[in-house]
Parts: C-alpha cells; sequence; structure tokens
C-alpha cells in the first residue's frame, strides 16, 4: 500500500513542487558546512581585497556585526 500510495503522490506532485523539494535537499545538506576551507585561494583573496574584517566571518557571517549598525 505504501508504494501505491507513493508512486500516486510522486506522479500528482507538481513539477514546481518537485524542483522545491530537490532544493530543499541541497540546503538541507549544506547546513552546518564551511563556506570556504581554511587558507584556501578563495579565503586569500577576500582577505587581500575585502579585508581580515570580514574574512574572519566568511564561514559564519551570520555572526558578523557590522560596528555602524551596532552604534546606533
Amino acid at each position: 500500500m505504501s508504494g501505491v500510495y507513493q508512486a500516486v503522490s510522486e506522479k500528482a506532485m507538481m513539477p514546481e513542487l518537485q524542483k522545491a523539494l530537490e532544493i530543499a535537499g541541497y540546503v538541507s545538506e549544506a547546513v552546518g558546512r564551511l563556506l570556504f576551507r581554511d587558507k584556501s585561494i578563495e579565503i586569500e583573496a577576500l582577505d587581500r581585497i575585502i579585508g581580515p574584517e570580514f574574512t574572519r566571518h566568511a564561514n559564519k557571517p551570520h555572526l558578523y556585526v557590522d560596528p555602524e549598525a551596532k552604534a546606533e
């Protein structure tokens, strides 16, 4: 019965919902992973171009607090 239900559910699912579920799967796999490896080319470039203050937060952007916003 569960196999029949799953087959019917998959056929009844709209393509947009299938794509959304696929994307949600990618996102759930990526949660908790680093965006950049330490000492990678990308981190070195960020450090050179943007500066070390922002590079420290490259893998954890949600922890960055803008000093100007904090002063308000």
